[in-house]
């Protein structure tokens, strides 16, 4: 699996994730918190499946080997 997601993006995609589950444990229903293991997969990952599809990637020359 090729890497497509750089290391900035991951950061912004683990601060997302902490917001989404912040506000579905604190405001929201309880089970929007589940929603937040997308971008903690997609960061630890650092492969996204949409990013992919699209052909795109954040990630710099040197990072992208497999």
């Amino acid at each position: 699996m090729k890497k497509n997601v750089g290391a900035v993006d991951g950061v912004i995609r683990l601060i997302l994730s902490f917001v989404i589950f912040s506000f579905a444990i604190l405001h929201g229903p309880w089970w929007i918190a589940f929603l937040a293991i997308i971008p903690i997969a997609t960061a630890t990952l650092f492969y996204c499946p949409l990013y992919d599809i699209a052909g795109f990637s954040t990630c710099d020359k040197g990072e992208e080997k497999a």
